[in-house]
């Protein structure tokens, strides 16, 4: 009896510890949120008839299949889920079916004892059901009996996502789960919500569509979100969510296409993307906006087919738009490409998960909500980090050219207060190369940037060395010595007491370092400098005064031989002056001030009348007649010339046309500014007055001082060939008195050349000057040019530039300049004389 007393001891034990798995039923008592799909038996239903009537009474046996992973519920099709559930406690026990997975279609729930049908519950995206809970967490809460068994079958139907993963809670659990899946929606709306209102605050205040694109994204990624997950049932109405639900893949596209404009419009807007990338990011959004609205009109089984394919060709794409700007070594940079990792990540993990590729996890199938947390986390870092790149820029700039980085005006004026409060003497000298202004006229600004960056990198390196002021220490221990003051003007600083002596020497420097000029792109470019210079405490005593003098040196340089001033004492009264004149300058031609008088040029081969050179004279109300050589440099700086320019010529025709009734062989020679080179409708107005006085083009003679050709080569060059091209002969005046080489002259193709006075007043006393007018006459001659010799007084020196060969010559033997009336009369003696 004892023995067989144990032997059914032992027998119980055993069936007690096995029957589950002998049953292939779940033990309630263990039931804590486990993951249940390896204890799930599966029928496909294709045909779709199948109820829960022939499942209990079963006419034959279904081959219901064990499976391992998730279950997977095709489109076209119902799934059954088998489960046996067992209860061994001596109580009744309650339990929660949940399945993972809010956007299914149908969720049918049938617990089955003995046969019979004890409870059930329909379910569903479609359903409208309450509470909400069942919507975002669809399951089914029931109870077993004590120590008894049940079978519970499960239907599902689904257009959308396939996974059916399948837990079993108690109550506790259960509610645990509801709770940290709250929490963790709350934690992901919360921020994604405060992305938003950032990035609205960052619109208003840039006005950049990259904001509106980046909170498109998160919004399209939160209904995205809240379909797949179920949170949508919570912040949304029930007739919209009804509405919503089953269009995720067009919220998907949106998300796809505002993903990729973002990107292309955070990287375009510092210029790391190169157009070709922006444009095709542009046409992928567009795509993706169009595949959005269709997808709202085709099944929901295609949609996700397409949304598949088109996955593939999104993360091509934003692949080789972020690779575009890899190269580029600033941190945000690298930073917004990091913060898509995660979305990469969870694009990739998700679909694994929920087809059981990788062990199914509930953490995992929010991997993409972790995600997009990350990535808001990691722009915002992005943001920050560009704006403290873009806030020290704007610094950099503040102070700094941006042309050729060189310090600008302010770091000048902090430099100068240094050295004021520290009573250190210093010298400042402004320079302006023409060339620059000449370039960025006829060769675009592109290569005036090139040359101005060149010719400053040679001027710096020069005066490494010297007693200068280091404006700026840059890497490998370059020192900057170079500020550019405005557009045309540099500035310069000699750190220590300077003698009016040795500041030549430190010009003779700079000039060489300046004047020597740059080979640019097959180009040689030279060209001519002003300096003016003003030192403290000599000639100021602050630093704005200091600048103001040194600018009155600069202005002042460009009347001087060797183009370079050292401000005197007089400067100011000279500059009041100046600022005077170019006021009365104003009225001057309103008020009928101005007039043109005429200095015969005779020809000498013959002692015959050749014609005039027409000069301007300027008769001030308060200070009587003004010379020419004081007014024309004011009015040039004052940007008056082309104004009395034009009136010059205007007079000089009418005059012309009055005087060729009488003479028909008379010349007329006209004089224009080099500031008048840059004004090219000049040869317009002179072509159109000829055409209504009926003037021949070939008695004009238009006059242009060698030191403007020099200065505006290409300039002069252009609007010489404008006259030229027009028949109207063209006169170097002043000759000798420039820097340019007899070769550079003649490809000008002028007609004439005038022989600057101060090399024939004393011609007959003086060899050199002799030497310099023949050789001029004799390279003329070579050249098919005349002569014209100015400042002839005496019969002599007439003669003897007639035997040079010679054949024009004017100046006070013939006669003085007469205002029009009087020339008219000066040549009818003159003719009679003749």
């Amino acid at each position: 009896m004892i023995g067989q007393g144990r032997l059914l001891a032992f027998i119980f034990v055993f069936f007690g510890c096995f029957y589950p798995f002998t049953l292939s039923a779940f033990e309630l008592s263990i039931a804590n949120g486990q993951l249940v799909n390896d204890e799930i038996a599966v029928f496909h239903d294709a045909s779709n008839k199948l109820s829960i009537n022939q499942l209990i009474q079963p006419h034959e046996d279904l081959p219901f299949e064990s499976i391992v992973s998730i279950a997977q519920v095709n489109a076209s099709e119902s799934l059954w889920l088998k489960l046996t559930l067992t209860n061994r406690d001596i109580q009744q026990r309650d339990f929660v079916v949940h399945l993972d997975n809010p956007s299914l279609e149908l969720i049918d729930f049938y617990l089955v004892k003995d046969k019979q049908l004890i409870d059930s519950a329909t379910l569903g995206r479609h359903k409208h059901i309450a509470p909400i809970s069942s919507k975002a967490f669809p399951h089914l809460l029931s109870n077993l009996p004590a120590n008894s068994s049940a079978t519970l079958f499960i239907r599902v139907k689904s257009n959308g996502l396939p996974h059916v993963p399948v837990y079993l809670h108690s109550i506790a659990s259960f509610d645990q789960t509801v709770n940290v899946e709250f929490a963790l929606w709350g934690v992901y709306i919360g921020i994604v919500l405060l992305m938003l209102f950032y990035n609205g605050a960052l619109f208003i205040y840039s006005r950049s569509y990259m904001y509106l694109y980046h909170s498109s994204f998160l919004i399209s990624a939160l209904l995205v979100t809240g379909l797949s997950h179920g949170y949508i049932y919570f912040i949304l109405p029930d007739d919209l969510v009804f509405k919503l639900v089953g269009q995720d893949v067009s919220f998907k596209f949106l998300m796809a296409g505002f993903a990729i404009l973002f990107a292309v419009e955070f990287l375009k807007s510092h210029s790391q993307q190169p157009m070709r990338s922006v444009l095709v990011g542009q046409y992928f959004s567009f795509l993706c906006f169009i595949l959005a609205l269709i997808c709202i009109f085709l099944p929901e089984q295609f949609n996700n087919q397409l949304i598949t394919v088109s996955q593939v060709a999104f993360y091509g794409l934003m692949t080789w738009i972020l690779s575009n700007s890899y190269s580029n070594k600033e941190r945000w940079s690298k930073t917004f490409i990091i913060s898509w990792l995660p979305i990469y990540y969870a694009s990739l993990i998700v679909p694994l998960n929920y087809y059981g590729v990788v062990p199914y996890d509930h953490l995992m199938t929010n991997s993409f909500m972790l995600a997009i947390v990350l990535q808001v986390a990691l722009i915002t870092l992005a943001h920050a980090e560009r704006y403290r790149v873009k806030e020290q820029k704007h610094q950099y700039l503040s102070t700094h050219d941006p042309v050729c980085g060189l310090p600008n005006h302010i770091v000048l004026n902090k430099a100068l207060a240094q050295l004021h409060l520290a009573g250190r003497a210093h010298t400042l000298l402004f320079f302006k190369p023409y060339t620059y202004t000449t370039t960025r006229a006829n060769f675009g600004i592109v290569h005036a940037n090139e040359y101005l960056i060149e010719l400053c990198f040679q001027l710096n390196d020069k005066l490494d060395g010297l007693n200068m002021f280091i404006f700026e220490e840059r890497n490998q221990g370059s020192s900057v010595f170079i500020c550019r003051f405005n557009d045309e003007t540099f500035a310069l600083l000699i750190d220590t007491k300077i003698e009016e002596l040795l500041i030549e020497q430190y010009v003779s420097n700079i000039k060489e370092a300046l004047e020597q000029g740059i080979y640019l792109d097959g180009t040689y470019l030279v060209g001519q400098v002003d300096i003016g210079i003003a030192s403290y405490p000599v000639h100021a005593l602050s630093a704005d005064l200091l600048i103001q003098r040194a600018l009155q040196s600069l202005q002042f340089a460009a009347g001087e031989v060797d183009h370079w001033c050292l401000y005197q004492q007089d400067t100011d009264a000279l500059m009041r002056n100046r600022l005077k004149l170019a006021a009365d300058l104003h009225q001057a031609i309103a008020n009928n001030e101005f007039s043109l008088y005429h200095q015969p040029q005779i020809d000498l081969r013959n002692n015959s009348i050749y014609g005039s050179e027409a000069l301007l004279r300027w008769k001030h109300p308060e200070l009587g007649f003004i010379p020419p050589d004081e007014f024309i440099p004011v009015a040039e700086s004052a940007g008056l010339i082309n104004e009395i320019t034009e009136w010059v010529v205007e007079q000089a025709l009418l005059h012309h046309k009055h005087i060729l009734s009488s003479l028909p062989s008379h010349k007329i020679s006209i004089n224009i500014s080099a500031r008048d080179l840059n004004k090219r409708e000049l040869p317009v107005q002179l072509l159109t007055l000829l055409t209504e006085l009926n003037i021949k083009p070939s008695s004009i003679v238009i006059e242009l001082t060698e030191s403007a050709t020099v200065k505006d080569k290409t300039e002069a060059k252009n609007v010489l060939d404008d006259f030229k091209e027009m028949g109207i002969k063209v006169a170097i005046d002043d000759y000798g008195t420039g820097y340019s080489s007899l070769a550079y002259l003649s490809q000008l193709g002028f007609h004439e050349i005038k022989i600057d006075k101060q090399f024939v007043f004393n011609l007959e006393s003086n060899r050199r000057h002799q030497t310099i007018c023949k050789t001029t006459i004799e390279m003329a001659k070579n050249l098919d040019a005349y002569v014209v010799a100015e400042g002839v007084e005496s019969e002599l020196v007439a003669k003897m530039l007639r035997q040079y060969g010679c054949e024009i010559a004017q100046g006070y033997y013939f006669s003085k300049p007469m205002p029009f009336s009087e020339y008219c009369q000066w040549l009818e003696r003159y003719a009679q004389s003749a």
